[in-house]
């Protein structure tokens, strides 16, 4: 998947260029983001 290496790409942007505020907001929307993700995956799944 080249999107998932893009996104570490930019992680690790953010976490070495940025304030560490900024990289614990960025982790928090990764993982709001997945959530969503498998949650729409499971609703499709359970149908």
């Amino acid at each position: 998947m080249p999107s998932f290496f893009a996104n570490i790409e930019n992680f690790l942007e953010i976490f070495l260029g940025m304030k560490p505020r900024l990289v614990v907001y960025r982790l928090k929307f990764m993982k709001f983001a997945h959530l969503v993700k498998v949650g729409k995956y499971i609703s499709i799944g359970g149908k």
